[in-house]
C-alpha cells in the first residue's frame, strides 16, 4: 500500500501544474469570471471503521491522506491563480463513509444508496451545493 500511496502522491503533485495551467487559461478566456475550485469532503475518519467499511485502519488513513494532499494542491493552485477555493472537508466531518447510511454524504465501497462508491450521495451533493452556492455569491 505504501508504494501505491507514494505513486499517487507523486501523480497529484505533478498534476498540480497542469491544473494551474487550466486555471490560467480560464482566466484568459473569461477575465471577468469568478472561478471556484472545490475540494473534496472527508472521505473516511481516522483509523477507518472496519468492518462497517472493508478498509483496514492504515489504508483508511492513507486514503484520507491522499484526499487531503489533493485538497492542498487544489487550494494552492486556486490561490496562485486568483480563484476561490471552496473547502468541503468541514462539511463532511461526521458524514464520511463510516457514518450510518442515513447520515452519510460519501458512499462507501459498498454503497447503500444510488451513488457510486467513494462519491457523494444525494444528501452529500445537497450539503456541498449549499456551501458552493454560498461561495459563489
Amino acid at each position: 500500500m505504501a508504494a501505491v500511496v507514494a505513486l499517487t502522491a507523486r501523480r497529484i503533485d505533478s498534476w498540480a501544474s497542469t491544473f494551474g495551467t487550466a486555471l490560467r487559461e480560464i482566466h484568459e478566456r473569461s477575465p471577468k469570471g469568478k472561478i471556484l475550485v472545490t475540494g473534496y469532503g472527508a472521505y473516511i475518519r481516522p483509523g477507518g471503521c472496519w468492518p462497517t467499511q472493508p478498509v483496514w485502519a492504515r489504508d483508511a488513513d492513507h486514503l484520507q491522506s491522499l484526499v487531503n494532499r489533493l485538497n492542498s494542491s487544489l487550494r494552492a493552485q486556486a490561490e496562485a491563480h486568483d480563484a476561490t477555493y471552496v473547502d468541503l472537508t468541514f462539511v463532511g466531518i461526521g458524514h464520511d463513509m463510516c457514518a450510518a447510511p442515513t447520515d452519510r454524504y460519501i458512499e462507501g465501497l459498498i454503497p447503500t444508496g444510488p451513488a457510486t462508491p467513494l462519491h457523494p450521495n444525494t444528501q452529500g451533493m445537497a450539503a456541498y451545493a449549499a456551501v458552493i452556492a454560498q461561495a459563489a455569491r
